[in-house]
C-alpha cells in the first residue's frame, strides 16, 4: 500500500483578511493603484478574498500571458455575480454571460451590428427587429427568451452611448494636458480626412496608428473565473477562482516599458511588442504577449467568423474596455 502523503498544493500569497471583508478593506478609493502597491509586496500574483470569493490578481505580463494565452480555455469564463444577475438580465448580456454557445452568438450579433452589416449577407435591419426575428422563428438553435433580448438591447445602449460619452470626456482632457500629442492626433486624422472624404468611418480606424496607441484601457479588466484546477507560474489554482488583471500595473512595469510612468504614445509605434494582438487573432482566440494588455479589447473568445472578427476588434476595444478618468 502506497504511504505516500499527497503533494501539498502551493498557493500564492496573499495579504492578511479580516473577517467577512476578506481584504475589500484594503482596495481604498483608486483600486488598481492600491492593488499595484500590495503586488510590490506580494508579487505579480497573489490571492486575495472579496468576502468569501477567492480572487487571484494578476499584475504582470507573464502571468497575464498565461491566463490570456496558454490556458485560455479554461479562463474563458465569467463569474456568476448577484449584482450582474439583477442589474443585467440574469447574466444575458454579452459581457458577463458564461463562456458557450450563447455567447459566441450574443458576441457574434453585437460585433455585425456595430458594422451594420449582417452575418448571413448585406442586407441591414434595425437591430430589435433582428433579435425578434431571431426569438420567434428559433434560427439560433436554442431558445431566447425575452430577458435576453433585453439584455442585448441594454449592452448595446450601454456600451454605444455612455461609453462613447466618457472615452470622449476623458480624451479632451489628456489631450488638453498633452498639446504634443494632440497636434499629432489632429494632424493624423485631418490627413485622412482630406482629399474631399466627408467622414471618417469605423474602417478607418486601422489606420489611425497614432490616436489608437494614445487611447488607454481601463484599470482593472472584466473579471474571469477558472473552469477546472490549473497551475500558474508553479502556483495552484482552484476551480472557481476569481480572477482579475490589473492592466494599469501592467502598463506601468518598468521590466516592459522605458520610463512607464510617462504619457508617451509614441512607445506603441513600431514596436517589437504585439500590443495591438494581432498576431494571436490569426492563430486563435487572443493573445495577450507581454504587454498587449494596455492596448486590447475585453479578451473574450471569438467566434469563427474571421473577416468579422477582423473588422470588429478595434470596436470591442472601445464598447468595452475604456472608461474615462484613467489616471496617467
Amino acid at each position: 500500500m502506497d504511504s505516500t502523503p499527497p503533494k501539498s498544493k502551493i498557493r500564492p500569497p496573499s495579504p492578511k483578511t479580516i473577517p467577512i471583508l476578506g481584504n475589500l478593506h484594503q482596495l481604498g478609493s483608486h483600486p488598481h493603484r492600491k492593488l499595484h502597491s500590495l503586488a510590490k509586496c506580494y508579487g505579480s500574483l497573489m490571492m486575495l478574498h472579496f468576502g468569501s470569493k477567492p480572487v487571484l490578481m494578476v499584475s504582470s505580463a507573464d502571468a497575464a500571458q498565461e491566463i490570456l494565452k496558454t490556458h485560455d480555455l479554461i479562463f474563458s469564463n465569467r463569474p456568476k455575480l448577484s449584482v450582474s444577475d439583477k442589474l443585467l438580465y440574469q447574466g444575458k448580456d454579452i459581457s458577463t454571460s458564461p463562456y458557450g454557445e450563447y455567447w459566441r452568438w450574443s458576441d457574434q450579433r453585437a460585433c455585425v451590428s456595430k458594422t451594420g452589416g449582417s452575418v448571413h449577407g448585406e442586407d441591414q435591419q434595425d437591430f430589435v427587429d433582428v433579435l425578434l426575428e431571431l426569438q420567434k422563428d428559433n434560427l439560433t438553435g436554442f431558445p431566447i427568451a425575452r430577458v435576453t433580448v433585453k439584455a442585448l438591447i441594454l449592452e448595446m445602449f450601454a456600451a454605444g452611448t455612455d461609453t462613447t460619452h466618457t472615452v470622449l470626456e476623458w480624451a479632451m482632457a489628456e489631450l488638453l494636458r498633452h498639446p504634443g500629442v494632440m497636434k499629432q492626433v489632429q494632424n493624423e486624422v485631418r490627413g485622412l480626412a482630406g482629399a474631399g472624404k466627408l467622414e471618417i468611418t469605423e474602417n478607418d480606424s486601422e489606420k489611425m496608428h497614432y490616436l489608437r496607441a494614445a487611447t488607454p484601457p481601463i484599470p482593472l479588466l472584466i473579471p474571469r473565473e477558472a473552469s477546472q484546477d490549473v497551475k500558474i507560474n508553479g502556483y495552484d489554482i482552484a476551480a472557481g477562482t476569481m480572477v482579475m488583471i490589473n492592466a494599469w500595473a501592467i502598463g506601468r512595469d518598468p521590466a516592459t516599458w522605458d520610463q512607464p510612468e510617462e504619457y508617451r504614445p509614441e512607445r506603441f509605434l513600431n514596436s517589437s511588442v504585439d500590443f495591438r494582438g494581432e498576431v494571436a487573432q490569426e492563430f486563435h482566440e487572443e493573445d495577450k504577449k507581454n504587454s498587449n494588455i494596455p492596448q486590447q479589447h475585453n479578451w473574450r473568445s471569438y467566434f469563427q467568423s474571421k473577416n468579422v472578427q477582423r473588422n470588429t476588434t478595434e470596436l470591442k476595444l472601445t464598447s468595452n474596455d475604456h472608461l474615462a478618468g484613467i489616471d496617467q
